[in-house]
């Protein structure tokens, strides 16, 4: 099977034709999904000892100083989270006093509707998951968001590149197979369940914008809704942090169906944030 993303061509940017510069064009295809047989044994180890982390894990705190809980930029954690070609990518941004309002955010929306998403997730009722999903990223976003009912693509001149997603239709089936692996738990591994859902969601862009806010807010769904209510990862701020290399492994996965880089990469950040939640540093 495709691992997805590959087809390109090249085409005259409309944007600036008097440079004649060239616009590469890649279309997205759907995400491949990993085999749990096919996992090098010492990936299912990891998968299973960060499996282990999840229950009674700490609350999120909310309003809580930075430096608390994350390494300076210069700390060789972060290295575990960079990936070989982050040198290339811009320094990551200082984190604000405002990071943990932004994750706040996205835990009031799930909130308000986790009790949905459980009833979603045990009748696997597609078209309430659908309106369900809709509703829960037009809260985290901050205005409604339908699905798109026509094909999207983004471009990035400074890149040279344009990136055509799915189709509306395939989107729409993509949302479906993200249902069917919860509903059906495809993995024995909770974070591997949530690591792909969220791939699979990114990699559908079934709505105009607030995918990553809807991929960050089930993932953390699949993980803590029924044994640490309080609990959240801050996805946002460890991507952020990390030079791309969250981005990176996505798309490995995405592209080459290389999963091993992306799991790793989760596991690393839910290991570090259990263990900075429980050590922190007081203010």
């Amino acid at each position: 099977m495709h691992a997805g993303g590959g087809n390109q061509i090249s085409d005259r940017s409309h944007g600036n034709p008097g440079k004649g510069s060239a616009i590469q064009r890649f279309w997205r295809t759907p995400i491949a999904l990993p085999h749990w047989d096919d996992l090098p044994a010492n990936v299912r180890l990891r998968l299973a000892t960060t499996d282990s982390l999840l229950r009674n894990f700490p609350a999120f705190p909310v309003d809580a100083s930075p430096k608390m809980f994350f390494p300076v930029q210069q700390d060789p954690f972060w290295n575990r989270l960079r990936h070989e070609l982050s040198w290339a990518l811009p320094e990551a941004p200082t984190l604000d006093k405002d990071w943990s309002r932004r994750t706040a955010g996205e835990i009031a929306a799930l909130r308000r509707h986790e009790n949905a998403l459980r009833f979603c997730l045990a009748t696997g009722k597609e078209a309430v998951f659908k309106g369900v999903v809709s509703d829960l990223a037009s809260v985290a976003f901050g205005r409604r968001l339908d699905y798109r009912a026509s094909d999207m693509a983004t471009t990035m001149p400074s890149h040279g590149g344009t990136v055509v997603f799915l189709s509306a239709e395939e989107a729409q089936l993509a949302l479906a197979r993200v249902l069917d692996l919860l509903v059906w738990q495809r993995y024995p591994s909770t974070v591997l369940r949530a690591t792909v859902a969220m791939a699979m969601i990114t990699n559908a862009h079934a709505l105009p914008n607030g995918n990553g806010r809807l991929s960050r807010i089930i993932f953390n769904h699949v993980l803590f809704s029924y044994t640490s209510d309080d609990a959240y990862v801050p996805l946002r701020e460890y991507a952020a942090q990390a030079r791309g290399g969250f981005h990176i492994r996505l798309r490995e996965a995405e592209i080459h169906g290389r999963w091993d880089g992306f799991i790793d990469f989760i596991c690393t950040m839910i290991e570090h944030w259990a263990s900075a939640l429980a050590y922190r540093v007081p203010d």
